[in-house]
C-alpha cells in the first residue's frame, strides 16, 4: 500500500489483494473488484482486515459490503459514488460497531480526552464538498477528562460544518443529563441542558474546600466555544451537606466559564433553621474564592460544629459574612446579632458582634452580650494566631460566671490560654494584664 498511498500524497503502510474484471470500451469502461486489506495503519487508523466489493459503471462506483476491521469492533460501508461534474455525489451508509473511541479523540484532536466503545450508525448524501451527514451514536463504558460515562447516546446531522444535536442523553454513574442544540463550524456553541443528580463527592475540584454530601440538578444552556465554554443556567437541590450540616431548597443560579470561573447568587435554608442569600466568585484557576452570605436567624451551634467547633452555645445569627470582601487575601469579615442564645446553659437576650479576620490576626470591632438577667459582657481588641499574641480589653457587668468558662472551651479547641475578664496584652502564653472582678 506505501506507493499507492504516495501517489496520492499520504503516508501509510499495508498489504493489498484484489481481483478485478473491467469491459466495455476507454471511453466508458465497466468493472467490478473484490479486494482484500490486512495490516492497514493511515494517519492513525489501523486495521487488521478490510474486504469488501466495488464496481464500477456509468462513471458510478458501488460499494457493497465493505467491512473494516480494526483492533476492537467493525465498520460496514454501503452505498454510491457518482463521479460525474466536478463534484462527486454521495449516498453512503457507515455502521460502525463497539469500536473504541480513543484513536478518534486522537485523530480529531478533541479538547478533552475521550475513552471508551463507539457504536455509530450513520447516512452520508450530497456533494463531496458539502455533504448532508444524518446518524444516530452511542457510546458507553468510557469517559471524559476522566469522569467516568456509563453511557451517551442521541441523533445529530452536520450540515455545511454545522453539527445539530437531537434527543441525546448521558448517564454517569447516579447523574443523568439530557441535551440538545448546535455547534457552529467554528466551534460555537448553543445547546440547551438539563442535568440531576449530580454527586457533589465526585467532584474533585470541590473536596479540597469542604465534606460535600448530596446532588444538584442543573437546568440551563451552554454557549462559548468548544474550546471554552460558558454555562448559565440554575444550580438546585432539596439537601445538600456541608461538613456535616444539612442545607435544604437550595436554589443558586450559575454562570461559569469551563467550569473554571464560577459566579453564583442564589438562596437556600438551615435545616436545623435559618435562610441564606449567598453571592460567590470561585475561580478555580486561580485558586481565588470570594463570597458574601446574608444569614436570617441561622443555627449558631450547628454553624460552630461545621466549622469544626464543638461548643456549648446556642443561638440564632442574623447578619452577614464575608471572605475577601475587599479582593484577594482581605479576610473573613462577621457582622451581626446572635438572638435568643445560650452559653453554658446561660440564657441571654442578644449578643451584638463585628469581628475580621485577616492572615491569622481576629480583630474584635465590637462584641456585647445580654445577658436575660441584666448581665452584660463586652470584648475588643485582638487575637493573633500566626504569633500567638493578643492585645484585648474584655469588661462585664453583672454576667453569669458559667459565660466566663466559655474562653476554657476556646481554649481547648483552638490550643490558646484562656481569656477572662480583664485588659490583656502580650505573648499568649505569658498574658499581662488587670482584671478587677467583683
Amino acid at each position: 500500500m506505501e506507493p499507492i498511498l504516495a501517489s496520492f500524497g499520504e503516508e501509510g503502510e499495508g498489504l493489498l489483494s484484489a481481483h478485478m474484471m473491467i469491459e466495455g470500451t476507454t471511453d466508458d469502461p465497466e468493472g467490478t473488484a473484490a479486494f482484500s486489506l490486512k495490516d492497514v495503519s493511515v494517519k492513525g487508523f489501523i486495521a487488521k482486515e478490510a474486504h469488501g466489493l466495488v464496481s464500477w459503471k456509468d462513471r458510478v462506483v458501488r460499494l457493497t459490503k465493505v467491512e473494516l476491521d480494526p483492533p476492537q469492533g467493525r465498520h460496514e460501508l454501503d452505498g454510491s459514488v457518482v463521479l460525474t461534474g466536478d463534484d462527486p455525489w454521495l449516498d453512503l451508509t457507515v455502521v460502525t460497531k463497539g469500536v473504541r473511541l480513543e484513536p478518534f479523540s486522537d485523530a480529531f484532536a478533541l479538547p478533552l480526552p475521550v475513552t471508551g466503545n463507539l457504536t455509530n450508525t450513520v447516512h452520508v448524501t450530497g456533494t463531496l464538498k458539502n455533504p448532508n451527514i444524518t446518524g444516530h451514536v452511542r457510546a458507553y463504558d468510557g469517559s471524559v477528562n476522566k469522569f467516568l460515562v456509563d453511557e451517551l447516546s442521541g441523533d445529530y446531522s452536520v450540515n455545511d460544518g454545522a453539527i445539530t444535536m437531537k434527543n441525546f442523553k448521558l448517564q454517569a454513574l447516579t447523574s443523568t443529563a439530557t441535551f440538545a442544540g448546535t455547534i457552529a463550524k467554528n466551534g460555537d456553541l448553543a445547546l440547551g441542558i438539563d442535568a440531576y443528580g449530580i454527586m457533589l463527592q465526585r467532584l474533585p475540584w470541590l473536596k479540597e474546600a469542604a465534606s460535600l454530601q448530596g446532588s444538584v440538578n442543573f437546568n440551563g444552556a451552554v454557549s462559548g466555544n468548544l474550546s471554552n465554554p460558558l454555562f448559565t443556567g440554575v444550580l438546585s437541590s432539596n439537601s445538600v451537606i456541608i461538613n456535616g450540616e444539612e442545607f435544604t431548597g437550595l436554589a443558586l443560579s450559575i454562570d461559569s466559564t469551563g467550569g473554571k470561573i464560577n459566579e453564583l447568587e442564589g438562596s437556600f435554608q438551615q435545616k436545623s433553621g435559618g435562610d441564606y442569600f449567598l453571592s460567590a466568585h470561585i475561580d478555580l484557576l486561580n485558586h481565588y474564592y470570594q463570597w458574601k452570605a446574608e444569614v436570617e436567624r441561622g443555627n449558631v451551634r450547628s454553624l460552630l460544629k461545621m466549622g469544626g467547633y464543638d461548643l456549648d452555645i446556642d443561638g440564632f445569627l442574623s447578619g452577614t459574612i464575608a471572605l475577601n470582601p475587599n479582593g484577594r487575601r482581605t479576610g473573613l469579615a462577621i457582622k451581626g446579632k446572635v438572638e435568643d442564645g445560650k452559653v453554658q446553659g446561660v440564657p441571654f437576650d442578644s449578643a451584638d458582634f463585628d469581628i475580621f479576620g485577616h492572615l491569622g490576626v481576629w480583630h474584635i470591632n465590637q462584641l456585647q452580650a445580654f445577658e436575660k438577667g441584666g448581665g452584660l459582657f463586652a470584648a475588643q481588641g485582638e487575637v493573633d494566631m500566626k504569633n500567638r499574641t493578643l492585645d484585648l480589653e474584655v469588661a462585664a457587668n453583672g454576667i453569669s460566671p458559667k459565660i466566663l468558662t466559655v474562653s476554657l472551651m476556646i481554649r481547648r479547641k483552638l490550643g490558646v490560654p484562656s481569656i477572662w475578664p480583664h485588659r490583656s496584652r502580650g505573648p499568649l502564653m505569658i498574658q499581662m494584664g488587670t482584671s478587677p472582678l467583683k
